[in-house]
């Protein structure tokens, strides 16, 4: 197994026994993501010299180029950011196992989502509607 840093020092490769390679957030340890396509022990991996991509090699006698999916090169707290963002556009509503992400455990601020993705949205206007009858229910029922 061996393991190098990117360029800029931001992220961590490491080759692996088991047949796959991961790239690790270096100030956080967080695992960014798992390459898999080996058939034998991953026995070098390094960056390239811009940090977008990734050559390995393998007992199974190949080498991989690996491009980087342009989320996982974004420093962390922008990573977060935008999968929060985009995960949140489409969103009614997470369930409790969804709420215990990482990204949202503590944010119940966050459960229903539909309040936050702002009036460009068909579920902003559908929630807005339904909580405006839900307020003439109870306004009538007194």
């Amino acid at each position: 197994m061996t393991a190098a840093f990117s360029p800029d020092g931001s992220r961590i490769i490491t080759a692996s026994a088991d047949n796959t390679v991961r790239l690790w957030d270096a100030a956080s340890w967080v695992a960014l993501a798992t390459l898999a396509g080996h058939t034998g022990g991953v026995v070098s991996a390094a960056f390239s010299p811009d940090g977008l991509r990734i050559v390995t090699a393998s007992v199974d006698r190949t080498a991989h180029i690996w491009r980087l999916d342009p989320i996982v090169l974004m420093p962390a707290d922008q990573r977060q950011a935008f999968v929060c963002r985009e995960r949140l556009a489409g969103a009614q509503s997470f369930s409790e196992r969804e709420m215990q992400d990482p990204m949202l455990r503590g944010r119940e601020d966050l459960r229903d989502p539909r309040h936050r993705t702002g009036p460009f949205r068909i579920g902003y206007y559908r929630c807005a509607a339904g909580e405006a009858a839900a307020a003439v229910r109870r306004v009538l029922s007194h």
